[in-house]
C-alpha cells in the first residue's frame, strides 16, 4: 500500500514540528523522523491501529504517536492509505479536516481547576 499525505495533515504537522522547535531544534527533527518510521508500519498492517472514536467508519482509524493523534484512512480498492491529520489528543482541529467527524469529545470542567474531570460525548448530525 501506498500512503498519501493530505493537505491538512502537513499544515498541522509543520505547526507542531514548530512548536516543538521553539524549544529545540533537535526534538523537532527526532520527532519528524520517529513519526515517519511510525508511519510506514501502515503500510504491512494498515489496520494494526484503532477504529476511529471521530468518525464512524471501520477504515478511518486512529494511530497515538507520543501523546498525537494520526487520522488515517485506508482506501482498499486504491491501495492507498491516506494520512487525514494529527493533532494533541487533547486538542483536535476539526476545521482542518476534509471530512466532518461524527463524534465530538468536549472536556468539562469543574469550577477552579483547570483539569478535565469528565469527557462528555455528543453525536451530532449535521446537515
Amino acid at each position: 500500500m501506498k500512503i498519501v499525505k493530505s493537505e491538512p495533515y502537513q499544515e498541522e504537522l509543520k505547526a507542531i514540528l514548530a512548536h516543538i522547535a521553539k524549544d529545540k531544534v533537535t526534538a523537532s527533527r527526532n520527532f519528524y523522523t520517529k513519526l515517519n518510521q511510525s508511519l510506514s508500519t501502515l503500510k504491512t498492517f494498515p489496520y494494526g491501529y484503532r477504529p476511529s472514536i471521530y468518525y464512524n467508519d471501520k477504515n478511518i482509524r486512529d494511530m497515538i504517536f507520543r501523546g498525537y493523534t494520526i487520522v488515517y484512512e485506508v482506501h482498499p480498492t486504491k491501495n492507498i492509505i491516506e494520512i487525514l491529520s494529527i493533532f494533541n489528543q487533547n486538542k483536535p482541529s476539526y476545521n482542518l479536516s476534509r471530512r466532518t467527524p461524527d463524534l465530538f469529545i468536549l472536556p468539562f470542567y469543574s469550577r477552579g481547576n483547570i483539569l478535565p474531570r469528565l469527557f462528555l460525548l455528543f453525536m451530532v448530525k449535521l446537515p
